[in-house]
């Protein structure tokens, strides 16, 4: 389907992932893929909204169930593919950022992200770590900073609250796993695609992935009563 205003294409496979095309020459050899699936933080508890912030950080190092991290930087060295994982408030977003002749691989990685994700334990020992180095970068880091007090300041419920360091210091894959695993192996796929590739490269690079696996259901997954952005009165 040819849509208008912005002008891009529409493509659903047999499969149900459905792709969005846009060919564009803003930046040469240069192609961003967005993987969109289920309700984000509107699907979860607090206390599971937690983890998967903290997890959405270490989403690299958990590697897949087949490769390790190593692997992954081995078969990706001198290409361009990547993968990193976006919790929204109502999505979760599996993203890259690659070039036409590397799109395949690119592909091929985030497929298996979506189809066998590592949550290797191996990373376990280097979390309490980890959580304390994140801690002081978002608590030194500007843009961090007024984010927390953005959303401070919103009416309650809150959609989201940052773990303190101490609950970030007790997570390990595990909890990471419980969170995550479904909604990466289950959720039904929306894919976009813009960049400086054409319509027909892309859509066979996704027919030769993300469109011949199997069948998702496409299901409303956000929880009854789950909390919305509300800005007080008066403004903060």
């Amino acid at each position: 389907e040819v849509m208008a205003n912005p002008s891009f294409v529409r493509v659903e496979f047999a499969n149900g992932v459905r792709v969005n095309f846009k060919q564009t020459q803003n930046a040469a050899d240069r192609v961003e893929v967005r993987i969109r699936f289920g309700a984000g933080y509107q699907e979860l508890t607090p206390a599971d909204a937690s983890v998967a912030r903290i997890a959405q950080q270490f989403f690299g190092q958990m590697a897949l169930g087949k490769n390790s991290a190593e692997d992954i930087v081995r078969v990706c060295e001198s290409r361009l593919c990547d993968a990193q994982l976006i919790v929204n408030r109502e999505s979760f977003v599996l993203k890259s950022t690659t070039r036409a002749a590397d799109l395949d691989l690119d592909l091929q990685l985030l497929s298996a992200y979506l189809t066998d994700p590592g949550f290797r334990p191996d990373i376990d020992a280097h979390i309490p770590t980890e959580a304390e180095n994140l801690y002081r970068a978002i608590n030194a880091d500007p843009q961090y900073v007024a984010n927390f007090a953005r959303e401070r300041a919103m009416a309650p419920p809150l959609t989201g609250v940052f773990p303190t360091l101490e609950q970030m210091r007790s997570m390990r894959v595990a909890d990471f796993r419980r969170v995550l695993y479904p909604v990466l192996t289950r959720d039904a796929l929306e894919v976009t695609v813009i960049g400086d590739v054409s319509e027909a490269r892309a859509l066979q690079a996704i027919a030769n992935t993300l469109g011949a696996l199997p069948p998702r259901q496409r299901v409303d997954r956000a929880r009854a009563g789950a909390p919305v952005i509300r800005f007080p009165q008066p403004m903060p």
